[in-house]
Parts: C-alpha cells; sequence; structure tokens
C-alpha cells in the first residue's frame, strides 16, 4: 500500500511514475488504470492470460507500456478471444515496445486494433498467430490512425484483408518490420492499404505472404503508399503476387528488392483499373505469372518504370513487363534482360523507351542483387528520374561516378556501385561449433564473420554500413556479439566500437549491423565479428 501511494503522490508533484506488473499491480489492466500522464508501465517476464491482461486500452493520457527484458520473454496470450491493445481515440496514443501478442482472435485486428485518429507507437514486438474475421490479422489501422510501427516481427497472421496489417482510411509508418507468413483470404497477405491509405513503409521485409485474390504482399486500393528500401519474396496471389496496384492508386516504389514471387497476373506487380505507381531504381527478378512475370499493365494503368532491373521473370505472355487494354507504361533507362514467355519475352504490347537496355546485369550471385564491377547497369540510369532516392537500399550515397569516367550518373538497380564494396565474407565456426545443418545452430556454439572491404570510389567512405542477416533458428543474448579488427581481438559491441574506435557492430530486428568508420579511397580491411549462442 505504501508503494502506491508513493507513486500517487509523485504524479500528483507531475513526476513520471514506473509501475510494476506483476509485482505491484495484478494485472496490465490494473496498471495501465493507476498510469498518468508520462507514467511508464513495466511487465515482468512470463505469458499473461485472461481478463486484465488483454483487450488492453486507455485513452486521454499519454503512457508507455513495456516488457523489462523483450517479446521473447513477455508473452500477451489471448487465448483465440480478444486482442492485446485497442487504440480507440485521438487522445489513445502512447507506447507499447516489448511484447509478443499471440492468438488474438476479433472482428478487426486481431492482434492489435488502432481505431478513430489514434496513433500509437508500436515497437519491437513479435505479432504472431492472431487473426480477424476482417481487417487486420495482426494489427487493424482505420479511420485516420497513424501507428507508427517500429522494429517488429509480424509473422503467421490472418484476416479477409490485410493478413498482417491492414489499413482502412490510415496512414501508419511501418519502419525496419519483418512481415512474413501472413495471409489473406481476400486481399493483402502481408499488407492491404484501402480508401486513400498511404503508408509509408520503409527496410522492411515483406516475404512468404499470400492471398487468395489481390496482392500477396501488398494490395492498394485507391491508396498511394511509399514503399522504400524493402524486400518484397516469396509472395503469392492471383493478382499481383508482390504488389497489386487497383483503381487509382499511385505508389512510389522505391530502391526495392522485388523477387521470387508468383501470381496469375502480375508476378512482381501488377497494375490495374487506372493504376500509375513510379517504379524507381528496383531490381524485379525471378518473378512468375502466367500473364507478366516481372509487371503486368492493365485497364488504363501507365506506371512510370525507371532505373529498374527486370531480369529473369517468367510468364505465358509477357515474361518481362505486359501491357494489355489501354495501359501505357513509361519505360525508360531500365535494363529488361533474359526474361521467358512464349509470346513476348521481355516486352508484350510495349517497347522500350530512352535508355533502356538488355544485357545481363551482372549480379554478385543469384541471390545478391549488388552490381559486379563490369556491370552494364553501372552509371547507365537516368539523374532526373522520378523520386529518384539520395541513397541506395544500403544507404550509400546515389549518383556517383562509378565506372570513373569523370561524370556523376546514377546506377540502374537497387544498389549503387562504386562508393564501397565488400569483396568477400567467410562465417567461422568456433570449438564448440554448434553447428547441426543449414542455418541450425544450437546453444553454446560461436559464429564468426570475417569481412573484408575496400573503398574503391573516387571519395573517402564514412559511417559506411554492412548488412547481414543473423541465420534463422538462432536466439542471442543482447550481450553475446563481440567485434575486432585483428582475430585475436574481439569487444564487447551492443553497440561498441573496434580497437581504433570508429567501427560498431549490433544486432536489431533478425540483421547483423556493421558500420565500417572511415575508409581511405583504395584502402580497406578486415573486421572480425564473433557471435556466441544462447
Amino acid at each position: 500500500m505504501k508503494k502506491v501511494l508513493y507513486f500517487l503522490v509523485l504524479a500528483a508533484l507531475g513526476y513520471a511514475a514506473d509501475l510494476y506488473v506483476p509485482s505491484q499491480y495484478g494485472t496490465i489492466a490494473a496498471a495501465i488504470s493507476a498510469a498518468n500522464d508520462g507514467d511508464t508501465v513495466w511487465v515482468a517476464d512470463g505469458t499473461y492470460t485472461g481478463t486484465g491482461n488483454k483487450d488492453l486500452s486507455w485513452s486521454g493520457k499519454h503512457i508507455t507500456v513495456r516488457s523489462e527484458n523483450g517479446p521473447d520473454n513477455c508473452i500477451i496470450d489471448c487465448e483465440h478471444s480478444g486482442r492485446g491493445f485497442y487504440f480507440n481515440s485521438a487522445g489513445n496514443c502512447g507506447t507499447i515496445s516489448g511484447f509478443t501478442i499471440r492468438n488474438g482472435n476479433a472482428v478487426f485486428g486481431g492482434g492489435i486494433r488502432c481505431w478513430d485518429n489514434s496513433s500509437p507507437a508500436i515497437t519491437n514486438c513479435i505479432i504472431s498467430g492472431n487473426s480477424a474475421t476482417n481487417y487486420g490479422g495482426g494489427i487493424c489501422c482505420s479511420h485516420f490512425s497513424s501507428p507508427s510501427i517500429t522494429n517488429c516481427i509480424i509473422s503467421g497472421n490472418s484476416a479477409t484483408l490485410g493478413g498482417g496489417i491492414g489499413c482502412y482510411s490510415s496512414s501508419p509508418s511501418i519502419t525496419n518490420c519483418t512481415i512474413s507468413g501472413n495471409s489473406a483470404f481476400w486481399r493483402g497477405g502481408g499488407i492491404s492499404c484501402i480508401s486513400n491509405s498511404s503508408p509509408v513503409i520503409t527496410n522492411c521485409i515483406i516475404s512468404g505472404n499470400s492471398a487468395t485474390w489481390r496482392g500477396g504482399g501488398i494490395d492498394c486500393d485507391n491508396s498511394s503508399p511509399s514503399i522504400t528500401n524493402c524486400i518484397i519474396s516469396g509472395n503469392s496471389a492471383y493478382y499481383g503476387g508482390g504488389i497489386y496496384c487497383y483503381y487509382y492508386s499511385s505508389p512510389s516504389i522505391t530502391n526495392c528488392i522485388i523477387s521470387g514471387n508468383s501470381a496469375y497476373y502480375g508476378g512482381g506487380i501488377c497494375c490495374w483499373e487506372n493504376s500509375s505507381p513510379s517504379i524507381t531504381n528496383c531490381t524485379i527478378s525471378g518473378n512468375s505469372a502466367t500473364i507478366g512475370g516481372g509487371i503486368c499493365c492493365h485497364s488504363s494503368s501507365s506506371p512510370v518504370i525507371t532505373n529498374c532491373i527486370i531480369s529473369e521473370n517468367s510468364a505465358a505472355n509477357g515474361g518481362g513487363i505486359q501491357c494489355q487494354d489501354n495501359s501505357s507504361p513509361s519505360i525508360t533507362y531500365d535494363d529488361v534482360w533474359n526474361n521467358s514467355a512464349p509470346n513476348g519475352p521481355n516486352y508484350y504490347n510495349c517497347s522500350p523507351g530512352i535508355g533502356c537496355i538488355s544485357a545481363d546485369p551482372l549480379f554478385v550471385s543469384p541471390s545478391d542483387f549488388h552490381l559486379q564491377a563490369n556491370s552494364p547497369c553501372i552509371d547507365a540510369g537516368s539523374n532526373t528520374a522520378p523520386n529518384l532516392p539520395l541513397t541506395d537500399k544500403d544507404g550509400n550515397p546515389r549518383i556517383i561516378d562509378g565506372n570513373k569516367d569523370g561524370i556523376a550518373i546514377v546506377d540502374i538497380g537497387a544498389y549503387e556501385f562504386g562508393a564501397f564494396v565488400i569483396i568477400s565474407k567467410e562465417i567461422l565456426y568456433g570449438t564448440p561449433t554448434g553447428y547441426t545443418g543449414t542455418e541450425q545452430y544450437v546453444p553454446g556454439g560461436t559464429l564468426t564473420y570475417i569481412i573484408t572491404y575496400r573503398n574503391i570510389g573516387n571519395s573517402t567512405a564514412t559511417n559506411t554500413s554492412i548488412v547481414d542477416f543473423i541465420p534463422k533458428n538462432t536466439d542471442y543474448a543482447s550481450h553475446t556479439l563481440r567485434m575486432g579488427t585483428i582475430a585475436s581481438t574481439y569487444e564487447t559491441a551492443n553497440p561498441r566500437t573496434d580497437a581504433q574506435g570508429d567501427d560498431e557492430a549490433w544486432y536489431e530486428n533478425n540483421r547483423l549491423y556493421f558500420l565500417i568508420g572511415r575508409v581511405e579511397i583504395d584502402s580497406g580491411g578486415r573486421c572480425y565479428f564473433r557471435v556466441y549462442i544462447k
């Protein structure tokens, strides 16, 4: 009782308080009810079920509700009835962070529902195994709501529209998220954008999602999201395996990798009913469809396709780009190469425009879409492309003189060549190795990365980042990453600098980040990164 009175006094004096579940409050809802503006509710490790630990909501106050030790350790299990959180008014903001929300079931928003101008911050959460009979199996954003969704994993959810995230007249910010393995009975396996929704989707992985009808990865219906620096792969639908644009939808799609998606119409991207997306500096490769393996344009749709690589897609009609019913895309400064179809392997009912080439882009490997040094895509794009990004998908500068002819011209594709290159990456297994098969590791193992890099550009490279995926099915403690510039020197890095004080390494959202501080022209080095597996 004394502790509760102490926090009430602090609140009355205007101080932010910390409220603890379950040591001070028996349920999450009880702590939320007691919290005032600026307070933080801390939830201890455990699995929380039942009344008071789901359908959590508050209005008229700005508070933070977060787990003590992250989503792997703090679980809200809705037991297939109700949802985790419900934000339902303009004053309903605040932050939730570090939870797993699972087994929710609702009409709208199986895991989280944001409604009526609500705009909470949702960070570092795992939202999985939830379902909705209407919008948003994982998260529903409706009626002018604009939540910020950051560093989340949204997987294995299902709904009629928007298996992972459903947006109706709403424009959330979705950043550094993995949206995978979700399904929609109708539209938008990963994300559904309907009725003037304009979400900003940045640095996301949208993979392995499916929709019975439209938009396996992303569905746009009279909506124009901004999609930047994303990997959209392995999704499937009848229309638009990767992205579907319908009824005056004009999304901006920039610096994206769109690969391995499948559909009947538009394996990579399908444009329908007067839709005109701007597709700039994307790599669209290895998609398949019956009509339009890479891009399908139908019903007076006119996408603007600039500085893109469209290669090795397949279809019966229009392996690369397929057009019909008064569609007239703008196709300029693109490399459309080695697509396959009995009718129109590269182009069907459309033609290449100014600056287009058809040559092997010379990717580093079939799964690595960076360009090799002799790629014809280097310095072959247009510096006046619409929505031309200042950086490439890796965050390296755009418009540099990659071929060193004295003229700086943007490259074709999602990656710019020439500022910084990774010569090689080796993965070594320590003792005990902990290695039991492809991408499988066991506790007690060690994993060593050796990154060899070199600056082959025309200026000093500073703060250049290297991003790599943490191996699947591996659990890392926050303190287990080590790094150094020589094999015998490893220092704590989460983040911490190396022996020279200018390099950093850390992990976030299933990715390893290596930040190389300063590399002079024609110089390079090696970094060693050791990971200890819990």
